[in-house]
């Protein structure tokens, strides 16, 4: 804390990123208006504030200063900078430029959010923040984890679910909201916390990063969302290598398993959590069953015990990388193929209707836009206009495209799309030139992590702000910032 509280007097446009990183990590998290009927809006909201006030406080940074960065720009930034630029020629291009601006029609991640949140990225490349930054957060989160424990078990405090209707009681937890919101939360937060819990030297912070640990651990089983194991499989194969190079590392892996398995035998167990067991279903619901939960648990444990003096030679942490590695993919080839299955035979209602969403979206990109708009996109946050045939057949309102890159092709183009890719694969070429970088792993494992599940998910107001805070950070140590 002392380390960082120096850093704050010391440097202004460090003291500018503790105030956005907090916005983002702590305050946004928060933020809930009418209990859940305001979720999307009032997290919006809050994080629009953030990143405004954010952007006046650097900007005056700057401007009283006199300084200029100290380093040049690298691919890695330029990149950045040509997708901010894209998403608001995009807004403008298109007929509905403030509802695109802002997102009015969607989740508010509008060409506001991208632009201003790169812009801010590019700005903060020069600060030095301590990871002491993720104290107060861990402190939150032990809260947020505690409150979806209470919501499962059906104590409802704060009344959250006050006027939600029974059969959607489950799909609305906690401070962070909708189930799928919280997968991706999970994927960019908890990497972090371990890596913090891995290497903390202090006893009484290390404990706050372990309890937090184990709390998100079980909220992974209450979120019941697929899309959190999907993120998993995506990470792992980044994670594994780095895990196997110290034994402190790859032997309280094991843990999480075992701590896993636990919750769900003790959730199964409990009279009060049995209508939140009736509702898990997918993946979950093959996991939660006693002899799957039990074999977790003890094959968790068993191995915590074996790996406490095992030292892994270089050949067999290759071999161990490699075929975690053909698991993950084979896993990933098996859910293209499921999907694919289910697309020749018409049945559209795979992933809770995403490829029916995912068919009219490609369906519209390909008959419906003009020359111009496949290359720059119809404006971010202006697919929901598009999908007024499907709201009559499925009978909701579909605002996202559920799956940010189809998302990002078809608001920000061809152009905006090969720029997202181009930006994750900049970030991830900078980890194979910085693979001793511990900090700079853990930040890239959560964002990987939630790029993995927003292959069925979209960019929202919750997750956003976090997403450019670890890119942020990436930047920062990454050369120190980019690719040059």
């Amino acid at each position: 804390m002392e380390e960082m509280i120096k850093r704050i007097k010391d440097d202004p446009k460090t003291a500018v990123f503790y105030i956005y990183a907090f916005w983002m990590l702590v305050i946004v998290p928060l933020t809930l208006n009418n209990a859940y009927f305001d979720l999307v809006q009032a997290k919006a909201r809050a994080l629009h504030i953030g990143l405004a006030v954010t952007i006046v406080l650097m900007s005056a940074v700057y401007l009283l200063s006199g300084k200029k960065q100290e380093r040049s720009f690298g691919f890695t930034d330029k990149n950045l900078l040509s997708l901010a630029t894209i998403s608001l020629v995009s807004s403008c291009y298109s007929s509905r430029f403030l509802d695109s601006f802002f997102g009015n029609n969607g989740w508010g991640i509008g060409s506001f959010v991208i632009s201003g949140s790169i812009g801010l990225v590019l700005l903060f490349r020069d600060a030095a923040p301590s990871g002491d930054l993720w104290i107060p957060v861990a402190l939150v989160n032990i809260g947020i984890y505690v409150l979806s424990f209470f919501h499962s078990a059906e104590i409802d405090l704060f009344n959250l679910h006050e006027g939600i209707r029974s059969s959607q009681y489950f799909d609305y937890f906690s401070l962070t909201g909708n189930a799928n919101w919280t997968a991706g939360y999970l994927s960019l937060l908890l990497p972090v916390f371990y890596f913090r819990f891995v290497e903390e030297t202090r006893k009484p912070i290390k404990y706050v990063y372990g309890l937090c640990l184990i709390l998100g651990t079980g909220n992974i089983l209450l979120c019941n969302c697929d899309s959190y194991y999907l993120g998993l499989t995506v990470s792992m194969m980044f994670l594994v290598p780095y895990l196997l190079k110290d034994i402190k590392r790859y032997r309280s892996i094991f843990l999480l398993p075992a701590v896993f398995g636990l919750f769900g035998i003790v959730i199964k167990t409990i009279p009060v959590f049995a209508g939140k067991v009736h509702s898990f279903s997918g993946l979950t619901g093959h996991l939660c069953n006693y002899g799957m939960l039990g074999t977790l648990t003890v094959s968790g444990v068993a191995l915590f015990c074996l790996c406490k003096k095992i030292e892994l030679s270089k050949p067999a942490q290759k071999t161990i990388s490699f075929a975690v590695s053909l698991i993950c993919i084979a896993g990933l080839l098996w859910l293209v193929f499921d999907m694919m299955a289910h697309l020749r035979a018409y049945d559209y209602s795979w992933g809770n209707n995403r490829l029916r969403i995912w068919n009219e979206t490609v369906f519209a990109f390909r008959y419906y836009l003009r020359p111009l708009q496949k290359l720059i996109g119809i404006g971010p946050e202006n697919q929901a206009p598009w999908y007024g045939n499907l709201n009559n057949e499925l009978g909701a309102v579909i605002i996202a495209t559920h799956s940010e890159p189809l998302q990002v092709l078809f608001t920000m183009g061809i152009v905006g799309f090969l720029l997202y890719v181009g930006s994750i694969v900049l970030l991830v070429w900078s980890h194979m030139k910085n693979r001793k970088d511990n900090t700079y792993v853990s930040y890239l494992i959560g964002l990987l992590g939630y790029l993995g599940q927003s292959l069925v998910n979209s960019m929202n107001p919750l997750n956003a702000g976090i997403v450019f805070v670890l890119v942020a950070l990436l930047v920062q140590t990454t050369g120190k910032g980019s690719i040059d």
